[in-house]
């Protein structure tokens, strides 16, 4: 119903078009640790220094493959998936919304797009705040943020015990400093969203607010500027300034390079299509190792061995199952049983053990360690 209210920017993308382009950015790093990670296994020599660095490595690529978009498209992968581009907020005021991103501004877009998530990733594993939640919990409880309880003077320290509580302590402020700072800039981000949804505000996180850019819906004009793009680059790669060849060779060589050239841009035309796929699929199988069906049907429980045959020498075994074969109680007086198979009371088997440190009833070798208490309902 937004779209019949007066003045409403049609280029504009709904809050809930960026929402879900942040959550598919968000998939890309454990999409790729995963990967990694499961490959890991058979190749550790190489791909465990990888996953090792797996900040890095998600850094590296994710600005090749942002960085190739925001040329041809003005945005990022995740952002072309939803029909989504970058333009200058500057530029959006005096009603040139269209025009193209200059080199300038798309270097300042892929800092606002990379370096914020990646410092975060990277401070969060300095002060240990990307365990899991419970244990963050617990350190805040134990430590109550206060880095003169948390982190006490040494007695009589000597110059290393100095040093090093000094840096202990400025870790734990750092740690604190950082904690608060992060829940400021999520307070920050909820608010430009909120102030989004309720069209209070131009932005929709603060990355792209410093960088002065806003997003907009990818337009016909920028349709148009792509497909010229891509007969550009077809038409340098099969040489279309030279003449065909005469010969039957010739043509055939011109046709295959014609034939490559346009796959490779078809190829590279549909790789915004080949990343959200191969983000589900990472979702599907994080699913399928964790669900019950990948474990297959459980194997039923083998049952017990049978008990030793009684020694000629040994006590006879009572016909009541419930009796103790010393004693002759039934039911047994807190029953304790043997590797043996058979079950005594616990205040008979311990004493014939020690005496003579085997099986009543199998004379097989034994001593009290092998005695296991039996805890019986009523």
């Amino acid at each position: 119903m937004e779209a019949f209210r007066d003045g409403y920017d049609v280029a504009r993308p709904s809050a809930f078009e960026l929402f879900a382009e942040h959550q598919l950015d968000g998939h890309f790093k454990p999409a790729l640790a995963f990967v990694v990670a499961h490959y890991a296994q058979r190749f550790p020599r190489y791909l465990i220094p990888l996953l090792n660095r797996i900040d890095e490595v998600h850094l590296l690529l994710a600005a090749v493959a942002n960085a190739y978009y925001l040329r041809i498209w003005n945005g990022s992968v995740a952002q072309n998936f939803y029909n989504l581009r970058l333009a200058s907020s500057a530029a959006i005021l005096a009603g040139h919304g269209h025009i193209p991103l200059t080199r300038r501004l798309r270097r300042h877009a892929l800092l606002a797009l990379l370096l914020p998530a990646y410092l975060g990733a990277k401070l969060d594993a300095f002060f240990q705040l990307d365990r899991p939640e419970a244990e963050q919990q617990l350190d805040e409880l134990l430590l109550d943020d206060d880095p003169q309880d948390a982190v006490a003077a040494p007695a009589n320290p000597t110059a290393p015990h100095r040093t090093a509580w000094r840096r202990q302590v400025w870790y734990t402020r750092s740690r604190a400093v950082y904690r608060h700072l992060k829940r400021v800039m999520g307070l920050v981000s909820l608010l430009l969203q909120l102030g989004y949804l309720t069209d209070r505000s131009r932005w929709f996180s603060w990355p792209l607010a410093l960088a002065g850019l806003e997003p907009v819906r990818i337009a016909q004009a920028d349709v148009a500027r792509k497909d010229a793009m891509d007969a550009a680059r077809l038409a340098a790669a099969v040489g279309d300034a030279v003449p065909p060849a005469a010969t039957r060779l010739g043509r055939l060589r011109r046709a295959a390079r014609v034939a490559l050239a346009a796959s490779r841009a078809r190829a590279v035309q549909h790789a915004h299509h080949v990343l959200p796929a191969g983000i589900m699929i990472y979702r599907f199988l994080e699913w399928w190792q964790t669900s019950e069906l990948a474990q297959g049907p459980a194997d039923p429980i083998p049952p017990p061995p049978p008990p030793l045959a009684p020694h000629p020498k040994g006590v006879a075994v009572p016909e009541d199952p419930r009796a103790c074969p010393l004693c002759g109680a039934a039911p047994r007086v807190t029953p304790a049983a043997l590797p043996s198979g058979y079950v005594f009371c616990y205040t008979c088997i311990v004493p014939s053990l020690q005496e003579h440190r085997r099986c009543p009833v199998t004379w097989a070798p034994m001593d009290v360690s092998a005695v296991r208490r039996l805890y019986v309902s009523d």
